[in-house]
């Protein structure tokens, strides 16, 4: 579900996971770090994201 924009990303909350996946306006995924955002793979991410641990 979608939960808001900060920063140019749009923040998403996966419904039964809870976990954070993050795009840009071209559907770049990131992940925060130690200083702003580190650009990521969106199939890795959302494979966090999607899987229940």
């Amino acid at each position: 579900m979608w939960k808001f924009w900060q920063g140019g990303l749009e923040h998403y909350k996966h419904i039964e996971t809870r976990r954070y996946l993050r795009l840009d306006g071209e559907g770049r995924c990131f992940v925060p770090a130690e200083v702003g955002w580190k650009e990521v793979s969106f199939e890795d991410e959302w494979k966090r994201v999607s899987i229940r641990s």
